[in-house]
């Protein structure tokens, strides 16, 4: 009788222990899963902060809207937009586009992508919103709503509160 109870017991114990190691192989799974994420987005933010710091279109895109004037928009004598520069402005505004799109799918961290990407988005909004848009275009919808997403994070966070002020204080396209 008293083998029996023992056989019992020991199995009960045994089959605890395995709960346990299992939990526990469940937490240091859970843990690796959240570094190798947290890698993945770094090297993500590496890959985007490489393209805005050596893509032409851009710095050149952020080069003009430094030098903007609310008054001087960028038209040749018949009213026309500059097509040269409109693609500029385009593909500045497709950056921020792919950087929404990442957000959306939770690929980035939208704390990460504020502090390293959306002062100049933030900065020169209304400009291109003056100087490129149609108020249906997808690429300025997914540019706009980036902005927004980045204001609200620049807010919370108090990065760049200079900026935040100034651009809060003055009116917004399409909010």
């Amino acid at each position: 009788m008293t083998i029996c109870y023992l056989t019992s017991f020991l199995g009960e114990l045994a089959t605890i222990a395995t709960a346990i190691i299992a939990g526990c192989g469940l937490r240091f799974a859970k843990k690796e899963y959240k570094l190798h994420k947290q890698r993945a987005e770094s090297e993500t933010l590496a890959k985007f902060n490489e393209r805005f710091t050596h893509d032409k279109n851009i710095n050149e895109t952020i080069e003009e809207l430094i030098e903007f004037d609310q008054n001087q928009r960028k038209t040749d004598k018949e009213g026309n937009r500059d097509m040269k520069k409109l693609r500029q402005h385009e593909m500045f505004l497709r950056f921020y586009e792919e950087l929404q799109i990442a957000l959306e799918n939770k690929a980035l961290d939208a704390e990460h992508v504020c502090y390293m990407f959306a002062y100049y988005a933030i900065q020169y909004e209304r400009d291109l919103y003056h100087i490129y848009i149609k108020d249906d275009d997808n690429t300025w919808k997914r540019y706009h709503l980036f902005v927004q997403t980045m204001k609200r994070v620049a807010k919370e966070n108090k990065y760049f509160p200079e900026l935040i002020d100034d651009v809060l204080s003055n009116s917004n396209p399409k909010e």
